[in-house]
């Protein structure tokens, strides 16, 4: 059984060479954490650069085809997508996101909507928050975060 999910995220990277070595650190704690990420197996044929920190996102919240990458003149960087995993699957993205909280700007943001709800992890004076998605704030959310974007 699993569950199906719908991922947005925003983030900005204060230091991403940083961010890359907690991914890889996370990953390589894979067999330790029970996780199975998938790189040498069903994954494989992604072609993932786990010195890439888009590629090193994608492990954790780019499972199939739908995952999509925007970067703004800001250095922000949207991460969206939607698919199919266990239902476990929900902690590794939030734990992925808490350990990167301390490279992360404030205002970074990670949506988790899935079968039994939705999760939102904020970065709040450099740490991770999980606020409370009330039907006024998902509508909120995506009202500012799903606009249209204008082009320059």
């Amino acid at each position: 059984m699993g569950s199906v999910y719908s991922i947005y995220s925003q983030m900005k990277f204060k230091d991403k060479n940083k961010a890359i070595k907690i991914l890889q650190a996370k990953i390589s704690r894979g067999e330790e954490e029970h996780t199975d990420y998938g790189l040498d197996t069903y994954r494989k044929s992604e072609n993932l650069d786990i010195n890439d920190i888009d590629d090193l996102i994608a492990v954790f919240i780019g499972i199939g085809r739908m995952f999509d990458i925007a970067n703004d003149d800001n250095g922000w960087t949207t991460y969206s997508n939607g698919f199919d995993a266990t239902y476990g699957w929900e902690s590794v993205m939030m734990e992925m996101f808490e350990e990167l909280a301390p490279v992360l700007e404030d205002g970074s943001d990670l949506f988790i909507n899935c079968d039994d709800g939705a999760d939102v992890l904020v970065i709040k004076d450099g740490k991770c928050i999980h606020e409370v998605a009330s039907q006024e704030w998902l509508d909120h959310y995506m009202k500012t975060r799903m606009a249209p974007l204008e082009e320059k």
